[in-house]
């Protein structure tokens, strides 16, 4: 499977969930040091042993914000009917079943370069078929 591709996929399609534009405010893999504001999205690891041997992944959406109400804006964006999904289909890969892997982290600040910014943390865990990726 070509785990870049599907992160390449998976913040496309959280960019279109989000109204947001890849590599401007939402990126792949992690938030660039020069962004002082944005999300990313990163699979984090492969779950083996999994019930139907589907390949099933832990993904993280991380937003880094200057607004309270921005973190907050991102833990409600995956409110129902948003997760659980099931079915999602991306250009290469189909994902049978998105769920939450735990709660919600944040919002919670943090110091970033001498400010106090606002952060907030979804983890979802993914099952993926793959389309000839």
């Amino acid at each position: 499977m070509n785990t870049t591709l599907l992160e390449q996929e998976l913040t496309a399609y959280f960019a279109t969930l989000l109204n947001r534009t890849v590599d401007t405010d939402i990126f792949r893999g992690a938030l660039p040091e020069s962004v002082s504001q944005g999300i990313c999205v990163r699979i984090t690891n492969r779950i083996s042993g999994t019930l139907f041997d589907l390949p099933t992944f832990n993904i993280q959406i991380l937003g880094k914000f200057q607004s309270r109400a921005d973190a907050l804006s991102l833990i409600e964006a995956f409110a129902p009917p948003a997760v659980p999904a099931y079915g999602t289909a991306l250009p290469h890969f189909t994902l049978p079943d998105v769920q939450f892997a735990g709660d919600p982290i944040g919002p919670y600040t943090a110091p970033d370069k001498g400010r106090i910014l606002h952060f907030a943390s979804i983890n979802l865990r993914i099952s993926v078929l793959t389309a000839g990726a």
